[in-house]
């Protein structure tokens, strides 16, 4: 009796590893036939060091005493089709945030602030403390030239939408 289960086991093993088996040859020749056609998948995340500047720097802003990049992290899901053997189009959506903080000597620093519905504008002298979150979503439309093997160019725009923003400035009393 012992056999028989033995072997009812192991045939039914051995079926679910063959349908397992199916599905990944399934799958495979998905991606096989995309890349035949030219497309590449991708996803992506990156850490970003970076910050947000008017320039050139406004003669008010004397000196940047300080200057601390916060998590910039960006998520990015990107279809690529190559059009010959060196061209390509690159297409993709991308979830990213840019946040820093500085501090700054300014003079003469022309500025509003609202405060319970009263607004006060005037000129400061002094230290600010700016900081900057903001998140984005973006669609990169880029062309991409094959220059090697191992080497590929991406040239193009990106075209961001500001899903959040927050940019506030508060005064350093000394």
């Amino acid at each position: 009796m012992s056999k028989y289960i033995n072997t009812a086991i192991i045939a039914l093993a051995l079926m679910l590893c063959a349908v397992n088996a199916n599905a990944q040859k399934e799958r495979n020749t998905g991606i096989i036939r995309s890349a035949l056609n030219g497309l590449h998948y991708s996803v992506r995340a990156s850490y970003g060091i970076g910050g947000i500047s008017p320039l050139p720097l406004p003669a008010e802003i004397r000196s940047i005493n300080s200057y601390r990049p916060l998590v910039g992290i960006a998520i990015e899901g990107t279809i690529e089709k190559q059009i010959n053997r060196v061209i390509g189009i690159h297409l993709g959506l991308r979830l990213e945030n840019k946040t820093m903080e500085t501090e700054a000597t300014v003079k003469n620093y022309g500025m509003e602030i609202s405060s319970n519905g009263a607004v006060t504008k005037g000129n400061w002298t002094g230290k600010v403390k700016t900081t900057v979150r903001n998140s984005y979503i973006s669609i990169p439309l880029l062309m991409t030239c094959k220059l090697s093997p191992r080497w590929k160019m991406r040239v193009g725009p990106y075209f961001s939408y500001l899903l959040s923003g927050d940019f506030s400035l508060s005064l350093i009393h000394i």
